[in-house]
């Protein structure tokens, strides 16, 4: 990996597991020396954050996000070409493990996700998937509606357990129905576990302690098969082909756009059957 010239060391380190992030902006915010100190073995502070934004003034952009500054490459084709190998599946177990970590500790002992930063909420099971230790988050209900539901809509289907892969199949009901209300967020789970007869997840989300807007009490109507909704298409899809790719399903769309009849195809090859 390519760092900028004439970064130090302990500047260099920082900037080698900035560009790993997945969420492309890094919130200085209670999170950057944590996590470069927890994967790296060596102490960071944030004089070691000013100095790397010092350095890389020329290749950064600053923005807000959730009422916190961030900070991204200017262009996202430079990221690629500066991640490289960084995109390694221990990188992202090493990150996803030290953003669990930054979570405040509730009376159990487990992660306070609801106390979890906004980067945390977006982008840890993103890298959780790419770090194979996706399962850990998708069998934890309070991780669930806590997430944010873009990021975890992405990656759900990667799980590779059997209580995960049915507990994400229950999100996949209800992930059409998520808003940023974290109240419906937890109702429309619980109606999905119960359409699908997962008990035990429609016990587990009733006992959060998270206020919601209302609780299934039984569901009698005709069992849902799970299922992903896949978006990205703005005209009618005329053609779909499905096949497998590495052992991974592989789905190939096509439509048509109005007036100029040109074609657009999506290849959705991160999507595995729920």
């Amino acid at each position: 990996m390519k760092c900028p010239a004439g970064a130090s060391r302990r500047s260099s380190i920082c900037w080698n597991l900035w560009l790993t992030l997945k969420g492309r902006a890094l919130p200085w915010d209670q999170l950057w020396s944590p996590i470069a100190t927890s994967i790296s073995g060596v102490a960071y502070s944030d004089s070691d954050i000013r100095e790397l934004l010092t350095e890389a003034a020329p290749y950064l952009l600053e923005s807000v996000e959730d009422g916190r500054s961030v900070y991204r490459l200017f262009h996202e084709a430079l990221a690629e070409y500066l991640r490289g190998s960084a995109q390694s599946r221990e990188k992202h177990r090493r990150m996803a493990n030290a953003l669990r970590y930054s979570v405040a500790r509730s009376s159990d002992g487990g992660p306070d996700w609801l106390k979890s930063h906004p980067y945390v909420r977006r982008y840890l099971a993103i890298h959780a998937a790419e770090g194979g230790t996706l399962d850990e988050l998708a069998i934890d209900p309070l991780s669930l509606v806590t997430a944010d539901p873009a990021g975890l809509k992405l990656v759900l289907a990667q799980c590779s357990s059997e209580k995960a892969r049915r507990w994400s199949a229950v999100y996949s009901i209800a992930s059409d129905d998520l808003s940023d209300d974290l109240g419906e967020r937890v109702s429309c789970p619980h109606l999905a576990a119960f359409k699908v007869r997962e008990l035990p997840l429609a016990d587990a989300i009733a006992a959060l302690p998270v206020p919601r807007r209302w609780l299934a009490r039984a569901s009698n109507g005709r069992r849902i098969t799970p299922h992903w909704s896949l978006e990205g298409h703005s005209s009618d899809v005329s053609s779909v082909a499905v096949g497998q790719r590495q052992s991974r399903a592989v789905i190939v769309s096509g439509s048509t756009t109005r007036p100029c009849g040109c074609g657009i195809w999506r290849r959705w090859s991160r999507w595995a059957p729920p």
